[in-house]
């Protein structure tokens, strides 16, 4: 396609534009050409990176033959001659592993059902709000794996989650605080903190009346006197401990293995996981509540 402007010039208006296409049956577009991109600073992709590979692995080789000619046969040169055939060969990995980030809405999740060809496999939204809410990782099935589609849903150790209850119980409380005396004068910080702790603990708790809806856990919250009020924190901090047994979690185990037969299957069962959501389940018996806010990452 070739754009042609004709430019006339009359007496009522000096430049007047007339803009015309024209058919080129010839034109085509160039193929694109990767070496033309310019590359991220980065130092693999330095000049004297492929210099130092290249003198690493010669220098490796020609100990390993040194070692192998010297004459010397100890438990030394043994294990000398050990280490250097493990590290003959530059552990490179042989996956790619590629990260999608960005603003919420703007399509990461449709990029990869796209990529990986199969409809459905991540959430996606329709009204360009978050639709996912902890790190989730996608994979070719391992030869292991026994079910057409497995997730494993790994959760921070327990001792970080109730750390992290009183932590966000206490700014809560301390917010509240501030917006009482000072409704005025808060921040968006703050109010970000208040929306933090009302969407975590209505996602953890909602199983429990106190967290019904937001108005009851304003109301609930609202009896504590202290930023560690026993009472009200004792509550949480029991509540969390009830869902890592709910789970069959504790001490070294901190992983939930999920499976199914289809793609959209899984997307049912690991979703809870990733962000508050209905219809929810686990083992074929109805999930009370959404645990994301202690998951940290599905794979």
């Amino acid at each position: 396609m070739t754009l042609v402007i004709k430019i006339e010039i009359d007496d009522e208006n000096e430049n007047a534009y007339e803009v015309e296409d024209e058919e080129d049956d010839d034109y085509e577009v160039p193929p694109h050409d990767p070496a033309s991109e310019t590359r991220p600073r980065l130092p693999i992709y330095h000049p004297c990176y492929r210099i130092v590979e290249e003198t690493s692995t010669r220098v490796v080789g020609a100990l390993g033959k040194f070692l192998g000619n010297c004459g010397y046969r100890d438990e030394e040169n043994k294990h000398l001659a050990k280490e250097v055939k493990s590290r003959s060969k530059i552990p490179y990995r042989t996956a790619i592993r590629a990260g999608l980030v960005g603003r919420a809405g703007v399509g990461k999740s449709s990029t990869i059902n796209s990529i990986l060809g199969v409809e459905n496999l991540t959430d996606e939204g329709d009204d360009g709000n978050s639709c996912t809410s902890v790190v989730t990782e996608f994979a070719q099935a391992d030869i292991s794996q026994t079910a057409p589609f497995a997730a494993n849903v790994e959760f921070f150790a327990i001792e970080w989650c109730l750390d992290m209850v009183k932590a966000i119980f206490s700014q809560y409380v301390e917010h509240m605080r501030r917006v009482q005396q000072d409704a005025d004068g808060v921040v968006d910080m703050e109010t970000r903190h208040i929306r933090t702790a009302l969407d975590c603990f209505g996602a953890l708790f909602c199983n429990h009346p106190e967290f019904a809806d937001d108005n009851a856990a304003e109301e609930f919250l609202s009896t504590a006197k202290s930023p560690k009020d026993s009472a009200v924190l004792g509550k949480l901090l029991l509540w969390t401990r009830n869902i890592f047994e709910y789970f069959g979690l504790g001490g070294n185990s901190t992983t939930v293995t999920l499976t199914s037969d289809t793609a959209t299957g899984i997307r049912e069962l690991f979703v809870p996981f990733t962000r508050k959501a209905s219809n929810r389940s686990y083992k074929n018996k109805p999930l009370l509540f959404s645990p994301w806010p202690f998951v940290r990452f599905v794979r």
